[in-house]
């Protein structure tokens, strides 16, 4: 008899799990490990209200869903968040030395509690009304989207600017996700474990 009582996977859903839709025999494998124990959830840079919402999954997760880059655990099953892990004030700042220290052509999104934010590094004028917009948000997470086409894994002058003081991670060297010094999906992944 099959048991995976004790074990945890945690998926990516964007073209990990999902590449428009889920394929069937990924369906019946996860259906069936959760049927014998496992416990089986994603780990994505989406929120967990939007995958609800939208009833992205044909089956139901067993344990709660690490969005938004590790800065968020939902529930759900009950929808609603368990834990988040903000941005401080500081964001405000650190949004100002992104747009001006990341030296390629780059779009930088503010993700707030509800709403995402997005404007051209380039652009001051429309930097200030995007700023000013989410400050009535509670911030989990910066994102920027650069034209970098370099052998480094992470654009130039990220680690720089977030030593310290903020937790940087990338899925590509054009691109890049700022989060609460600490906190990533690997330290949400193991706040599920317990």
């Amino acid at each position: 008899m099959k048991d995976y009582s004790g074990y945890l996977i945690c998926s990516d859903f964007d073209g990990t799990l999902s590449f428009g839709q889920i394929n069937e025999k990924n369906i019946v494998a996860i259906k069936d490990f959760m049927k014998y124990g496992g416990k089986f959830t994603l780990c994505t840079d989406r929120r967990g209200e939007d995958i609800v919402r939208h009833s992205l999954l044909p089956f139901k997760l067993n344990a709660p869903m690490i969005g938004l880059t590790g800065s968020q655990i939902y529930d759900t099953q009950e929808n609603r968040v368990v834990e988040a892990h903000c941005l401080d004030n500081s964001w405000i700042e650190l949004v100002d030395e992104l747009a001006e220290k990341i030296k390629y052509n780059q779009v930088i999104e503010i993700v707030g509690n509800v709403n995402v934010y997005k404007f051209h590094a380039s652009n001051k004028e429309e930097k200030k009304r995007v700023v000013e917009a989410a400050m009535c948000e509670t911030i989990y997470k910066i994102t920027g989207y650069t034209d970098y086409k370099g052998d480094a894994y992470i654009v130039p002058g990220l680690e720089d600017i977030c030593y310290g003081r903020y937790s940087a991670t990338s899925n590509g060297p054009a691109t890049y996700e700022v989060t609460a010094l600490g906190i990533d999906k690997g330290y949400s992944a193991h706040r599920n474990i317990d």
